[in-house]
């Protein structure tokens, strides 16, 4: 029988946790309050949820780089505690 890939485990401590992370959607607006250790790879890989890729998290965190140009600024590797981020809309929905 043939069995499908392993997925790498997530291991942010809010994935492995399963805390929910997502303030109250305000219309189709979600957002994020950035915690201590997150990154933009962590907050697109949690959002994604625990099956998706490493390729679909690469594909992602630009996406939520680009969403919080205004907030991050130009070094997407530098996010502080506090920070309000808008997850980006999911892919395909162009309403």
């Amino acid at each position: 029988a043939h069995t499908a890939p392993a997925v790498p485990r997530l291991t942010h401590p809010a994935v492995a946790q399963g805390r929910a992370r997502h303030d109250e959607p305000v219309g189709s607006d979600r957002t994020v309050v950035v915690r201590a250790g997150d990154s933009l790879w962590s907050l697109a890989a949690e959002d994604l949820g625990p099956h998706a890729s490493s390729s679909r998290v690469a594909q992602e965190w630009p996406r939520w780089w680009a969403a919080n140009r205004s907030v991050v600024g130009d070094r997407p590797d530098l996010i502080h505690p506090g920070d309000r981020l808008s997850a980006p809309r999911p892919l395909g929905n162009d309403s």
